[in-house]
């Protein structure tokens, strides 16, 4: 029997062009498997039109939505990050509840933070999927407890958010089934004893990636240095502090550091600028970066030390330019990275080793192949993508019997 499907992302569907966001990422192969049914829905949290005309895509709030304005505002005013997110997540909620009615059979998400939305769920009897965007909350609120200690910081952030967390667990609670894909996410929620747990791996992907052959100049640097590089949004869960401890204990005349990706006022942020400090010129801050080509264009290998994360884009960009990865075995990398081949896997929060798996990249650097690279990641993704596709239009078949 066909079924009436809504598929809900609290990302912006912006230029989706160049886009890795992995709500969006996931939309656009989900629109594959699911276009076979009499009604499918994809909610966004907003959207701008210049990027997409797709009709089955609605935004949940406009550009211009008076509430939405005031929150933006109040981050104006220096309120706290966390509670900024949070405020957001309530108002998605709230608007999403709205558009649920008795005539939906499924309702798939990747967000957790929707309880007046999954009491209308348990009203009319709809089925749920939760395709999670990060590994189990309650863990990584653990996790970020720990770290904190283990430097002496004090502050909050939206993952150790105590109501945010009320919310998470007010929510997951009630969800049909958990689809992971990749193994952080199975693994950290059958851990926490979670039933119906299904793996489905997917790996995602830009679309139309251009690969520039000629090297950018603009960040000065010798041929006997590794050119390392950081990109991320910088928090305490990307681990930046151990890939700059294990620097230390490298010759600045043996590598340069190359972090792109914004950091907000914490006192992280002041940690990060000590190690640096100390660390001396040979690191090279560039904010926010507009172009991804030129970046991976300036380095030589990215590391994504990650103490946990489940689907860091960055590793599966570098990969799909050839750019070889040291990534922890808490980040999905395990999915993706051939030990010495495309990359090398270290354990997360250890230094040593990923000073040790820079030393052996420097030391056999003429062995990485970006060509073998990206044909071997390509080769992968497109194996993923269709798997995905099979595997998820058998399972949505199944999940309202």
């Amino acid at each position: 029997m066909k079924q009436k499907i809504v598929y809900a992302t609290f990302q912006d569907y912006q230029n989706t062009r160049v886009s890795s966001a992995m709500g969006i990422t996931l939309q656009t192969l989900l629109s594959n498997s699911l276009n076979i049914y009499r009604k499918v829905r994809f909610y966004v949290f907003r959207k701008k039109k210049q990027y997409t005309e797709d009709r089955l895509i609605k935004p949940l709030i406009s550009w211009y939505d008076f509430v939405y304005l005031c929150i933006l505002f109040f981050s104006k005013l220096g309120i706290k990050y966390h509670f900024i997110r949070h405020l957001q997540e309530i108002y998605y909620d709230f608007k999403l509840s709205r558009k649920l009615h008795k005539k939906i059979d499924i309702l798939i998400t990747p967000n957790a933070w929707i309880p007046r939305t999954m009491k209308k769920v348990q009203k009319y009897g709809i089925k749920t999927l939760f395709i999670p965007g990060n590994p189990n909350d309650q863990m990584i609120y653990e996790i970020v407890a720990s770290e904190k200690k283990k430097l002496s910081l004090n502050y909050i952030d939206p993952y150790d958010y105590i109501s945010r967390l009320n919310t998470y667990k007010k929510t997951i609670q009630y969800f049909d089934h958990i689809i992971a894909i990749n193994t952080i996410y199975y693994d950290t929620y059958v851990s926490r004893g979670y039933k119906n747990v299904h793996l489905l791996p997917f790996i995602p992907s830009n679309i139309n990636v251009v690969i520039e052959k000629q090297i950018p100049t603009n960040v000065q640097y010798r041929s006997e240095h590794i050119r390392i590089g950081f990109l991320a949004h910088i928090v305490l869960l990307k681990g930046l502090h151990y890939l700059l401890d294990a620097l230390s204990k490298l010759s600045q005349r043996e590598y340069i550091l190359i972090i792109g990706g914004k950091i907000e006022n914490s006192p992280y942020k002041e940690e990060i600028e000590k190690r640096i400090a100390l660390l001396g010129k040979h690191i090279k801050m560039l904010g926010h970066i507009q172009s991804k080509e030129d970046f991976f264009n300036q380095i030589d290998i990215t590391v994504v030390p990650s103490i946990i994360e489940g689907i860091p884009m960055v590793l599966y960009e570098s990969l799909e330019r050839g750019v070889p990865v040291l990534a922890t075995d808490k980040c999905g990398g395990k999915d993706v990275i051939d030990e010495g081949k495309n990359g090398f896997i270290v354990s997360p929060g250890d230094a040593q080793e990923i000073y040790k798996k820079l030393i052996y990249y420097k030391n056999n650097k003429s062995s990485f192949n970006r060509e073998h690279i990206i044909t071997d990641f390509k080769n992968k993704t497109k194996y993923s993508h269709e798997k995905f596709i099979r595997d998820f239009h058998s399972y949505i078949k199944n999940v309202h019997t």
